[in-house]
């Protein structure tokens, strides 16, 4: 997982939330990983 939280805080909001919408992620998920 620290490797996905790190690729995640290299990108731009709007590429992440993209991203993550096309890997069937959710906001919710993201902000948890997050924390």
């Amino acid at each position: 997982m620290q490797y996905f939280k790190l690729k995640f805080e290299n990108k731009t909001p709007q590429k992440l939330g993209r991203f993550l919408l096309k890997n069937g992620f959710s906001k919710r998920a993201l902000t948890n990983s997050q924390h």
